[in-house]
């Protein structure tokens, strides 16, 4: 009886907890059949049944198959001058037309096996759950193995080539898969997390799988199709025809000739002033498509792409802060300047063999010999807007989600469900220790890998890589699925890491991939968890499909690298830098490369210390990390004016991803993405409801196909 009281004050407890995060509400019927988000609710299906096949032979064969294909296709196109990436829309249209090839084609032969009970190879019509099964296999892999510019980076530029089972290892080991699992609580159960990267997805499925009456493609089917047929006929005239569609700069058509307008007016050399874009996928190559997300969201990428484009970048330019004028305004490439005999500076790409010894180590004398090392303006600033966005994630976690965090993993228990949760209660769900088990199996594997191999981390430097990743997967992944934007780790794992193992430039990017890309990879793996969530998915499934998509394509992607080295650009770091192997100009690759440098070999102690040209850039770690704070009071004063809305971490990493995205990828972006998710979602809400998810689905596949005949 005591022991019972005790649970029933505690569950009391818990409840008056959760009535303060207004989470909870009355168990009624109403509740129950309703989703809370409503973007949620004009999308995903509320109904389920859990019959339906899901794990098929025809699911099992087109998942491995697209590995396969996905894998090896990025991984080839990883190391063009244009990289063309297979992304899940083109895969999950193909693999409907193939699905449905196999239900019309495959025989109806049935089979008991152990464990399993009756399996057959057609178990009827080619269904949703199939289908998404497929998409998700595929997802595990389709994006080129961050892992891969590790061996490219050291067996193209330092000269390290450890053999297969060394690369196959590093690709695999990889902890985020292990990680995520420890996140499902928080961040795919509850429905505030609500993902909008995944409703474009979802309405996808939904218009190839809807039908009407009369066994015709259902409306949204149709609309998805003229669509995605007219992307598809219109890419070629700013893929192939005309690609000055691509960047149309206003400034540039009245003085084409002038220095200054083109600094400011091209939106590819420049910073985009007056620059819109007629292409698609110009439009959404690093942001990718602006039309899920949120209308808060768009504007604080926004107002802060403007902020550095249009003022803080070409201020430093013109006054040649950093010697900016030496290099171009946009610019990746690291540079050293060497004196003329007339006492003029000249810039020069960096020459990093000039200060390495023969065991890729820092010669410090060859270094004071040689130069320090240079950046453009707006390299410099992305350094520096890392700075502030990594440090002002916490402090706006901390503000806004701290107590929540807390509390939802107390009171998770007891919150109430919305219809999605309801339906999901019919599947068994994955237990905790099944990833426990992948996440000890990965790890001991990367002790390994970075032990028997001369990599120069030491075992206490990968354990530090790991907590950095376990740390941010939860708040990281907020922001995620809430803004639909995914903060970066790179910046301060190359940071920590460059103090504490100066002068190793493979320890340094093998410390930023296990700490950085384990927690990327644990957010996209929690990402199709909720995907999986919403078109109800058994969860048990879900794993094993998401665990061998992992393991086939990290595979794929070491043989097509190899193959690529070995047989493209024969491992001629010079020839490839010069571009005598164009197209395959190794852009990723290079930019990995750069950042060795930088953080690994003349470390940030040099590069960033008190004597250093950049030692200012050390401020933003502090304006990161105040700047969240008087919004949050005003909020706290004024909570109905949205001060709530301005949100640091979308500003900064926004921002962030230029360079390598060039001001021509935002302007026209944040034009479309505020102009359908406020004027037409205000004006014309049934239509949005319907279609916008829809058209954001149909533009990128039609273009994506299109994309990929030119590319080949």
């Amino acid at each position: 009886m005591a022991s019972e009281e005790a649970d029933t004050m505690q569950d009391e407890k818990l409840r008056a907890e959760q009535k303060e995060l207004d989470l909870e509400k009355p168990l009624t019927n109403e509740n129950k059949r309703q989703a809370r988000v409503p973007e949620v609710a004009a999308v995903v299906s509320e109904e389920d049944d859990p019959t339906q096949p899901c794990m098929s032979f025809r699911a099992i064969f087109l998942g491995v198959f697209f590995s396969f294909a996905v894998g090896g296709v990025n991984m080839y196109y990883w190391f063009r001058d244009e990289p063309v990436t297979i992304g899940s829309i083109v895969v999950t249209l193909l693999s409907y037309f193939m699905g449905k090839g196999m239900e019309i084609l495959l025989p109806d032969w049935r089979f008991n096996w152990p464990w399993v009970g009756e399996w057959s190879l057609n178990p009827g019509p080619y269904n949703m759950k199939e289908h998404a099964l497929v998409t998700i296999f595929a997802n595990a892999g389709y994006q080129s193995a961050y892992a891969a510019d590790i061996l490219v980076t050291q067996r193209l530029f330092y000269g390290q080539n450890f053999g297969p089972a060394y690369g196959i290892l590093l690709i695999l080991t990889i902890l985020g898969y292990g990680m995520a699992g420890l996140g499902r609580t928080v961040l795919v159960d509850p429905p505030s997390m609500w993902w909008p990267a995944n409703l474009p997805t979802v309405a996808l499925f939904n218009s190839l799988h809807e039908r009407t009456t009369e066994n015709r493609l259902g409306k949204h089917a149709r609309f998805f199709g003229i669509v995605s047929f007219g992307a598809f006929c219109y890419y070629f005239f700013p893929g192939f025809i005309m690609p000055i569609l691509t960047s149309l700069s206003v400034m540039c058509w009245f003085d084409h000739s002038n220095h200054i307008v083109g600094t400011l007016g091209a939106g590819n050399a420049g910073m985009g002033i007056l620059n819109f874009s007629l292409d698609w996928n110009t439009i959404t190559a690093f942001m990718t498509s602006p039309l899920p997300y949120p209308v808060f969201a768009i504007l604080n990428v926004m107002a802060g792409t403007v902020l550095l484009t249009w003022i803080i970048v070409p201020a430093l330019y013109y006054s040649n802060t950093f010697n900016a004028k030496l290099f171009p305004i946009i610019s990746t490439t690291s540079y050293a300047l060497r004196t003329l005999p007339d006492g003029t500076q000249q810039a020069e790409r960096y020459n990093v063999s000039r200060i390495l010894t023969p065991d890729k180590l820092f010669d410090e004398a060859a270094y004071n010999d040689y130069s320090q090392l240079h950046l453009s303006s707006t390299f410099t600033m992305t350094y520096f807007i890392s700075f502030c966005g990594v440090i002002c994630v916490f402090t706006h976690i901390l503000l806004y989600h701290g107590k929540d965090i807390v509390r939802r993993y107390r009171a998770s228990r007891i919150e109430d469900p919305d219809i999605h949760n309801v339906l999901m209660d019919a599947y068994e769900t994955v237990p905790h220790w099944w990833f426990g088990v992948v996440f000890i199996i990965t790890l001991a594997l990367s002790f390994l890998t970075t032990s028997y191999w001369p990599t120069n981390l030491p075992w206490w430097g990968l354990v530090l890589a790991v907590l950095m990743a376990l740390v941010s997967t939860i708040p990281f992944g907020i922001i995620q699925a809430i803004a639909n934007v995914l903060p970066g780790l790179n910046v301060i794992t190359e940071l920590v890491c460059g103090y504490m193992l100066p002068g190793r430039p493979i320890a340094n990017i093998i410390f930023k991939t296990y700490g950085y890309i384990s927690m990327y990879q644990a957010v996209t793996f929690l990402s199709d968890m909720k995907l999986g969530f919403y078109l109800k998915i058994a969860p048990r499934k879900l794993f094993w499909a998401q665990l061998w998509g992992t393991i086939i394509s990290g595979i794929v992607n070491y043989l097509v690298m190899d193959a690529i080295l070995t047989n493209v650009v024969h491992d001629d770091s010079e020839g490839v830098l010069n571009g005598d192997y164009a197209p395959y100009t190794l852009p990723n690759a290079s930019v990995f490369f750069t950042a060795s440098i930088i953080w690994g070999v003349i470390g940030p102690a040099r590069m960033f210390g008190p004597t250093s040209s950049y030692a200012a850039l050390n401020y933003g770690w502090l304006i990161g990390a105040l700047l969240p704070i008087p919004f949050w009071l005003l909020h706290q004063k004024f909570p109905n004016f949205g001060w709530d809305n301005i949100n640091f971490p979308v500003v900064f990493n926004g921002m962030a991803l230029i360079p390598p995205a060039r001001p021509v990828n935002y302007y026209t972006w944040g034009a479309i993405g505020v102009f359908f998710n406020y004027y037409i979602r205000r004006k014309f809400t049934k239509w949005w409801e319907n279609y916008n998810y829809v058209l954001s689905a149909a533009l990128d596949t039609g273009t994506a196909i299109s994309l990929l005949i030119i590319a080949l």
